[in-house]
């Protein structure tokens, strides 16, 4: 992943101190400074050319991965003096330095690891980043390159090149990403989907890792579904409900549900262990969980609906769609009840900072598209409301998570 350092630094003073004068973030800049003062009697010279590019990567080793910085020094003594005490192995050469991560459990020794730092700074190749990375234009500030899977660990997917982009009120999403050759994508296709309304999903990209998972903790009531094809929801918000054992969260959505084989969702709800465990009466095609009821019905033997509208609409998906994402985030920290809860979820700082993007954002609109057997396309737009500016909201957030 490589960021642009001149590129995020130029739009930020940009956008915070030119464009928007936003005095809530230069307050939160403000106290933040103060903060680093207070812990250090000054703040530290890293030695780091913030202003160039700064990339980040993951390499085999051995049994595990290692990840790492590469970055660009203006000052090698004080690079070395800082990172000399740290947890991380470090090596510096040229005006170019390198940090890598040691993995958990210490898989790999301190010393091997330290040859490969070396070797990274000394080592002189004719690999070109423009094989890897090559969009260093206006706005575009972040990009990734990926030889493994984009979509988690799955033999479909190979190489991926996505970038990140800043462009008036949006932040902007594109990429290519390659299938592997010989692997069998024509079923991961949308076909019936939930009408979007909310924060609306649907993905045939469905990892065998999430079946795996669900059935694993549906053991424990001797209960197996089919492996899932495709996931369809429309999120409307969560209601926290008040319970003698403590609190559930019900969450207002429809959600349809496709498998690669048969499923009987009346056996699963009617399961006594499973109800007596959330707590829920049922009766014909309700979930009763005190005052709040989902619907559920079969929609064909391997299909089914759960949700609290007792008759959903549905719409075809356009050809060849993998993945969609669209409405608005607001629907994300909708929530409702709970008394006590609710007030301790309001004053985290995350929540906080979430529910701040959620209401400067308008909408968002991601969409993952087959060209052909070969490769994909991804496409997407996270577009703030009038008067609110990408970095400055990014920044709102990095900064309010900060400083608890």
């Amino acid at each position: 992943m490589r960021l642009d350092g001149r590129e995020i630094a130029e739009k930020t003073l940009f956008s915070v101190f030119l464009e928007s004068k936003d005095g809530d973030v230069l307050k939160l800049i403000q106290e933040s400074l103060r903060r680093d003062l207070k812990t250090d009697s000054k703040i530290k010279n890293y030695g780091v050319d913030y202003l160039s590019d700064i990339v980040f990567f993951q390499i085999p080793v051995g049994i595990t991965t290692v990840e790492g910085l590469l970055l660009n020094v203006n000052s090698e003594p004080l690079f070395a003096q800082n990172l000399k005490e740290s947890k991380y192995v470090f090596s510096v050469k040229d005006n170019v330095g390198v940090i890598l991560t040691i993995p958990p459990q210490n898989k790999v020794k301190r010393s091997d690891l330290q040859l490969i730092a070396d070797r990274i700074v000394s080592t002189e190749n004719d690999h070109k980043m423009e094989k890897f990375f090559a969009n260093h234009d206006t706005g575009k500030f972040i990009e990734t390159y990926n030889k493994g899977s984009f979509f988690g660990k799955t033999s479909v997917f190979g190489q991926t090149n996505v970038l990140f982009e800043l462009q008036d009120n949006s932040l902007l999403l594109g990429g290519n990403i390659d299938f592997n050759e010989g692997q069998e994508n024509k079923a991961m296709e949308l076909k019936k989907i939930l009408q979007p309304k909310g924060l609306h999903f649907s993905s045939a990209i469905v990892p065998a890792a999430l079946s795996d998972t669900l059935n694993h903790w549906l053991k424990q009531f001797g209960i197996t579904i089919p492996e899932i094809s495709s996931v369809s929801m429309n999120y409307m918000g969560a209601n926290i409900v008040n319970h003698s054992s403590g609190y559930f969260v019900v969450p207002q959505i429809e959600l349809l549900i496709d498998c690669k084989d048969n499923v009987d969702i009346e056996s699963i709800v009617n399961n006594e262990e499973l109800s007596h465990f959330f707590d829920y009466s049922q009766k014909k095609g309700q979930i009763h969980i005190q005052n709040e009821i989902l619907y559920y019905k079969k929609i064909s033997p391997t299909s089914f609906y759960v949700g609290i509208n007792p008759s959903p609409t549905f719409a075809s998906a356009k050809k060849k769609e993998m993945m969609l994402l669209n409405g608005g985030l607001s629907p994300i920290m909708n929530i409702h009840g709970g008394g006590m809860m609710m007030s301790f979820i309001t004053i985290i700082p995350e929540f906080r900072a979430a529910k701040l993007l959620a209401d400067h954002t308008k909408e968002i609109n991601v969409r993952f598209v087959k060209i052909n057997n070969r490769k994909a396309y991804l496409k997407g737009e996270l577009k703030f409301r009038e008067g609110y500016y990408p970095m400055n909201e990014l920044m709102k957030i990095a900064l309010i998570t900060q400083a608890e």
